[in-house]
Protein backbone atom coordinates (compact mmCIF):
# COMPACT_ATOMS: atom_id res chain seq x y z
CA UNK A 1 0.00 0.00 0.00
CA UNK A 2 0.88 3.52 -0.19
CA UNK A 3 0.84 4.30 3.11
CA UNK A 4 1.79 2.47 5.86
CA UNK A 5 -0.87 1.31 8.71
CA UNK A 6 1.08 2.93 11.42
CA UNK A 7 0.65 6.20 9.20
CA UNK A 8 -2.70 7.13 9.31
CA UNK A 9 -3.88 10.67 11.05
CA UNK A 10 -4.92 10.58 14.69
CA UNK A 11 -7.74 12.96 14.96
CA UNK A 12 -10.55 10.28 14.33
CA UNK A 13 -11.31 6.90 16.78
CA UNK A 14 -14.12 5.40 14.10
CA UNK A 15 -13.77 2.24 12.32
CA UNK A 16 -15.98 0.38 10.35
CA UNK A 17 -16.99 -3.65 11.48
CA UNK A 18 -16.96 -5.98 8.39
CA UNK A 19 -20.00 -8.54 9.01
CA UNK A 20 -20.54 -8.98 5.41
CA UNK A 21 -18.20 -10.29 2.82
CA UNK A 22 -19.52 -8.78 -0.11
CA UNK A 23 -19.31 -5.46 0.58
CA UNK A 24 -16.92 -3.59 -1.86
CA UNK A 25 -13.88 -4.06 -4.50
CA UNK A 26 -10.03 -3.76 -4.93
CA UNK A 27 -7.94 -0.94 -6.18
CA UNK A 28 -4.75 -0.82 -4.62
CA UNK A 29 -1.49 -2.74 -4.00
CA UNK A 30 2.00 -1.30 -2.52
CA UNK A 31 2.83 1.68 -4.27
CA UNK A 32 6.58 2.83 -5.40
CA UNK A 33 8.92 4.34 -3.47
CA UNK A 34 10.04 6.29 -6.41
CA UNK A 35 10.75 9.89 -6.08
CA UNK A 36 7.32 11.75 -7.04
CA UNK A 37 8.54 15.53 -6.06
CA UNK A 38 7.15 18.19 -8.53
CA UNK A 39 9.51 19.85 -9.84
CA UNK A 40 10.08 23.76 -9.15
CA UNK A 41 11.21 26.58 -11.14
CA UNK A 42 13.95 28.08 -10.08
CA UNK A 43 14.84 32.23 -10.95
CA UNK A 44 13.94 35.82 -9.92
CA UNK A 45 10.62 36.98 -10.26
CA UNK A 46 7.49 35.12 -10.94
CA UNK A 47 7.35 32.40 -13.17
CA UNK A 48 5.52 32.78 -16.70
CA UNK A 49 1.95 31.65 -16.42
CA UNK A 50 0.73 28.51 -18.09
CA UNK A 51 -2.95 28.03 -18.47
CA UNK A 52 -5.04 24.96 -19.75
CA UNK A 53 -6.51 25.61 -22.88
CA UNK A 54 -10.01 23.29 -21.77
CA UNK A 55 -10.60 21.62 -18.74
CA UNK A 56 -13.28 18.50 -18.25
CA UNK A 57 -14.92 18.00 -14.89
CA UNK A 58 -15.37 14.51 -13.80
CA UNK A 59 -18.94 13.97 -12.14
CA UNK A 60 -18.57 9.77 -11.22
CA UNK A 61 -18.01 8.82 -8.04
CA UNK A 62 -14.78 7.70 -7.77
CA UNK A 63 -13.90 4.45 -5.71
CA UNK A 64 -12.87 4.38 -2.64
CA UNK A 65 -9.46 3.23 -0.49
CA UNK A 66 -11.83 0.89 1.39
CA UNK A 67 -13.54 -0.41 -1.19
CA UNK A 68 -10.39 -1.17 -2.81
CA UNK A 69 -8.99 -2.73 -0.49
CA UNK A 70 -11.68 -5.49 0.39
CA UNK A 71 -11.78 -6.71 -2.74
CA UNK A 72 -7.83 -7.35 -2.45
CA UNK A 73 -8.53 -9.04 0.98
CA UNK A 74 -11.45 -11.14 -0.48
CA UNK A 75 -8.35 -12.17 -3.34
CA UNK A 76 -5.89 -12.81 -0.74
CA UNK A 77 -7.73 -14.57 2.05
CA UNK A 78 -11.11 -16.05 0.75
CA UNK A 79 -13.47 -16.42 3.56
CA UNK A 80 -11.88 -14.22 6.16
CA UNK A 81 -14.10 -10.92 7.20
CA UNK A 82 -12.03 -8.21 9.03
CA UNK A 83 -13.24 -7.21 11.97
CA UNK A 84 -12.27 -3.53 11.48
CA UNK A 85 -10.36 -0.97 9.80
CA UNK A 86 -7.14 -1.36 11.09
CA UNK A 87 -7.87 -5.43 10.21
CA UNK A 88 -8.54 -4.35 6.63
CA UNK A 89 -5.09 -2.43 6.28
CA UNK A 90 -3.00 -5.73 7.86
CA UNK A 91 -4.51 -7.88 5.46
CA UNK A 92 -4.26 -5.76 2.45
CA UNK A 93 -0.38 -5.94 3.11
CA UNK A 94 -0.61 -9.57 2.33
CA UNK A 95 2.00 -10.80 5.05
CA UNK A 96 0.13 -13.33 6.56
CA UNK A 97 1.49 -16.57 5.44
CA UNK A 98 -0.31 -19.22 7.54
CA UNK A 99 -3.61 -21.06 7.13
CA UNK A 100 -7.00 -19.73 6.41
CA UNK A 101 -8.36 -20.36 9.38
CA UNK A 102 -10.34 -17.32 11.40
CA UNK A 103 -9.26 -18.08 14.41
CA UNK A 104 -4.93 -18.25 13.15
CA UNK A 105 -5.65 -15.28 11.37
CA UNK A 106 -7.57 -13.17 14.14
CA UNK A 107 -4.63 -14.31 16.58
CA UNK A 108 -2.10 -13.64 14.10
CA UNK A 109 -4.18 -9.73 13.29
CA UNK A 110 -4.10 -9.22 17.33
CA UNK A 111 -0.58 -9.92 17.60
CA UNK A 112 0.22 -7.29 15.41
CA UNK A 113 -2.25 -4.81 17.05
CA UNK A 114 -1.21 -5.52 20.75
CA UNK A 115 2.41 -4.12 19.19
CA UNK A 116 1.36 -1.61 17.02
CA UNK A 117 -0.57 0.37 20.24
CA UNK A 118 2.42 0.18 22.32
CA UNK A 119 4.35 2.79 20.92
CA UNK A 120 0.86 4.92 20.89
CA UNK A 121 0.38 4.07 24.92
CA UNK A 122 3.83 4.24 25.85
CA UNK A 123 3.57 1.29 27.60
CA UNK A 124 1.98 -2.36 27.16
CA UNK A 125 -1.51 -2.40 26.39
CA UNK A 126 -3.54 -3.72 29.18
CA UNK A 127 -6.35 -5.09 26.78
CA UNK A 128 -6.71 -6.03 23.25
CA UNK A 129 -9.71 -3.54 22.84
CA UNK A 130 -8.12 -0.78 24.30
CA UNK A 131 -5.37 -1.42 22.08
CA UNK A 132 -7.82 -1.86 18.95
CA UNK A 133 -9.26 1.59 19.55
CA UNK A 134 -5.53 2.91 19.89
CA UNK A 135 -4.50 1.74 15.98
CA UNK A 136 -8.10 2.93 14.93
CA UNK A 137 -7.61 6.07 15.35
CA UNK A 138 -7.79 7.97 11.83
CA UNK A 139 -8.06 4.90 9.92
CA UNK A 140 -11.91 5.68 8.61
CA UNK A 141 -10.52 8.74 7.22
CA UNK A 142 -7.76 7.06 5.51
CA UNK A 143 -9.47 4.71 4.27
CA UNK A 144 -12.08 7.24 2.17
CA UNK A 145 -9.32 8.62 0.56
CA UNK A 146 -9.65 7.89 -3.39
CA UNK A 147 -8.02 4.68 -4.76
CA UNK A 148 -6.36 5.92 -7.76
CA UNK A 149 -3.63 7.27 -4.81
CA UNK A 150 -2.06 4.20 -4.62
CA UNK A 151 -0.18 2.41 -7.69
CA UNK A 152 -0.33 -1.22 -8.52
CA UNK A 153 -3.58 -3.22 -9.05
CA UNK A 154 -4.05 -5.56 -11.92
CA UNK A 155 -6.56 -4.65 -14.40
CA UNK A 156 -10.15 -5.90 -14.35
CA UNK A 157 -11.28 -6.90 -17.48
CA UNK A 158 -12.14 -4.26 -19.67
CA UNK A 159 -10.49 -1.58 -18.51
CA UNK A 160 -9.74 1.28 -20.53
CA UNK A 161 -5.75 2.18 -21.78
CA UNK A 162 -4.43 -1.66 -20.81
CA UNK A 163 -1.98 -2.20 -23.73
CA UNK A 164 -0.60 -5.65 -24.73
CA UNK A 165 2.09 -6.42 -27.14
CA UNK A 166 3.62 -9.77 -27.50
CA UNK A 167 7.22 -9.89 -27.22
CA UNK A 168 8.65 -11.34 -30.42
CA UNK A 169 9.88 -15.66 -30.64
CA UNK A 170 8.14 -15.58 -27.12
CA UNK A 171 4.80 -17.28 -25.41
CA UNK A 172 4.39 -13.89 -23.86
CA UNK A 173 3.48 -10.44 -23.97
CA UNK A 174 3.93 -7.10 -22.19
CA UNK A 175 1.09 -5.66 -20.79
CA UNK A 176 0.67 -1.96 -19.65
CA UNK A 177 -2.25 -0.69 -17.63
CA UNK A 178 -2.01 2.83 -15.57
CA UNK A 179 -0.98 3.98 -12.46
CA UNK A 180 -1.40 6.79 -10.47
CA UNK A 181 -2.09 9.28 -12.97
CA UNK A 182 -1.02 12.15 -10.71
CA UNK A 183 2.42 10.70 -11.11
CA UNK A 184 2.62 9.83 -14.98
CA UNK A 185 2.99 6.22 -13.75
CA UNK A 186 2.16 2.84 -15.33
CA UNK A 187 2.65 -0.34 -14.38
CA UNK A 188 4.00 -3.60 -16.27
CA UNK A 189 3.62 -7.11 -16.14
CA UNK A 190 3.91 -10.24 -18.44
CA UNK A 191 0.97 -12.26 -19.44
CA UNK A 192 0.75 -15.65 -21.27
CA UNK A 193 -0.29 -14.01 -24.85
CA UNK A 194 -3.05 -17.07 -25.50
CA UNK A 195 -4.36 -17.04 -22.27
CA UNK A 196 -4.04 -13.29 -20.55
CA UNK A 197 -3.09 -14.74 -17.40
CA UNK A 198 -0.31 -13.02 -15.63
CA UNK A 199 2.90 -14.46 -14.59
CA UNK A 200 5.98 -13.45 -12.74
CA UNK A 201 8.89 -12.78 -14.71
CA UNK A 202 8.61 -15.97 -17.10
CA UNK A 203 12.13 -15.98 -18.77
CA UNK A 204 15.36 -14.55 -17.82
CA UNK A 205 15.19 -10.81 -18.37
CA UNK A 206 16.35 -7.02 -17.51
CA UNK A 207 14.36 -3.82 -17.88
CA UNK A 208 15.91 -0.82 -18.78
CA UNK A 209 14.78 2.78 -18.64
CA UNK A 210 16.28 4.61 -21.35
CA UNK A 211 17.08 8.04 -22.66
CA UNK A 212 15.07 9.87 -25.14
CA UNK A 213 16.61 8.97 -28.35
CA UNK A 214 16.03 11.68 -29.43
CA UNK A 215 16.78 14.10 -26.64
CA UNK A 216 19.23 12.35 -24.72
CA UNK A 217 20.85 15.48 -23.08
CA UNK A 218 17.62 15.76 -21.33
CA UNK A 219 17.23 12.70 -20.16
CA UNK A 220 18.46 10.70 -17.38
CA UNK A 221 21.31 8.01 -18.26
CA UNK A 222 19.83 4.32 -18.50
CA UNK A 223 18.71 2.26 -15.55
CA UNK A 224 17.80 -0.87 -14.42
CA UNK A 225 14.35 -1.44 -12.94
CA UNK A 226 13.29 -3.34 -9.82
CA UNK A 227 9.70 -5.00 -9.77
CA UNK A 228 7.22 -2.88 -7.20
CA UNK A 229 7.75 -6.13 -4.72
CA UNK A 230 11.82 -5.85 -4.79
CA UNK A 231 11.47 -2.35 -3.91
CA UNK A 232 9.44 -2.81 -1.12
CA UNK A 233 11.69 -6.11 0.43
CA UNK A 234 10.20 -8.85 -0.88
CA UNK A 235 12.00 -11.30 -2.59
CA UNK A 236 11.43 -12.50 -6.35
CA UNK A 237 10.90 -16.40 -5.20
CA UNK A 238 8.44 -14.60 -2.45
CA UNK A 239 6.10 -13.05 -4.84
CA UNK A 240 2.57 -13.80 -4.49
CA UNK A 241 2.00 -15.99 -8.54
CA UNK A 242 0.94 -13.40 -11.15
CA UNK A 243 1.36 -10.60 -9.08
CA UNK A 244 4.74 -9.18 -9.99
CA UNK A 245 4.92 -5.73 -11.37
CA UNK A 246 7.15 -2.67 -12.44
CA UNK A 247 6.62 1.03 -12.24
CA UNK A 248 6.89 2.64 -15.58
CA UNK A 249 6.83 7.13 -16.34
CA UNK A 250 4.75 8.04 -19.18
CA UNK A 251 6.41 9.36 -22.18
CA UNK A 252 9.87 7.29 -21.35
CA UNK A 253 11.57 4.43 -23.08
CA UNK A 254 12.19 1.25 -22.35
CA UNK A 255 14.50 -1.73 -23.16
CA UNK A 256 13.76 -5.44 -22.46
CA UNK A 257 16.93 -7.07 -22.19
CA UNK A 258 16.90 -10.97 -23.15
CA UNK A 259 19.80 -13.01 -22.77
CA UNK A 260 20.45 -15.19 -26.29
CA UNK A 261 17.70 -13.04 -28.24
CA UNK A 262 17.48 -9.69 -29.78
CA UNK A 263 16.25 -7.22 -26.88
CA UNK A 264 13.02 -4.89 -27.58
CA UNK A 265 11.92 -1.37 -26.52
CA UNK A 266 8.90 0.16 -26.38
CA UNK A 267 8.01 4.11 -25.26
CA UNK A 268 4.88 3.97 -22.43
CA UNK A 269 2.29 6.18 -24.01
CA UNK A 270 1.17 9.86 -22.91
CA UNK A 271 -2.43 10.47 -22.56
CA UNK A 272 -4.33 12.73 -24.60
CA UNK A 273 -4.35 16.19 -23.12
CA UNK A 274 -5.30 19.62 -23.82
CA UNK A 275 -2.35 21.28 -24.49
CA UNK A 276 -1.00 24.24 -22.02
CA UNK A 277 -0.88 28.11 -23.41
CA UNK A 278 1.70 30.64 -22.72
CA UNK A 279 -0.07 34.10 -22.77
CA UNK A 280 2.69 35.10 -25.63
CA UNK A 281 2.49 34.88 -29.22
CA UNK A 282 4.70 31.98 -30.72
CA UNK A 283 6.84 31.88 -33.46
CA UNK A 284 6.78 28.58 -36.10
CA UNK A 285 9.90 26.75 -35.65
CA UNK A 286 10.33 22.80 -36.96
CA UNK A 287 10.82 20.29 -34.30
CA UNK A 288 13.64 18.50 -36.07
CA UNK A 289 15.89 19.02 -39.02
CA UNK A 290 18.23 17.52 -41.15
Amino acid sequence: MAASRRATSRNSQRYQPYKDANDGGIRATRSSSADHGASRLVGVGSAPSLTASSAVASVEKEETLREGLIEMVRKLYPGIIPRHDYDLCLLAEGDYKGPLSSEQVYAWLDEFIRADATPYAGQPCPSLKEATALVNVGSAEFLEKPSSLVTGRKPRPGERNVFVRPIPNCAYSIRLFPGVSDHHEFCLDFVHTKTGKATNSPFECELWSMPDPITPWLSKPPMKLMSLENCFGVRTPDIRPGEEKFLLKEGVMYLLVRPGKRAVHFTVPIPSKAPAELDADPLDLPRTFD
